[in-house]
């Protein structure tokens, strides 16, 4: 397949799984890492808001 056809597949949200070697890919740096924010009250409860909306563990 062309690159142009592979991205016009992609661009057009085409599901492009099939034409990758998926036994080739590499991950690099993946662990994982705590990290501190502040962020304002009013923030912290839109966030808590909107992950109950969408059914995620905040």
């Amino acid at each position: 397949m062309k690159t142009e056809d592979f991205d016009r597949k992609f661009d057009d949200g085409e599901n492009i799984i099939e034409y990758l070697d998926l036994t080739k890919i590499k991950r690099y740096n993946c662990e994982e890492q705590t990290i501190t924010f502040k962020f304002p009250s009013w923030m912290v409860e839109a966030l808590e808001q909107e992950s109950q909306r969408r059914d995620l563990p905040l």
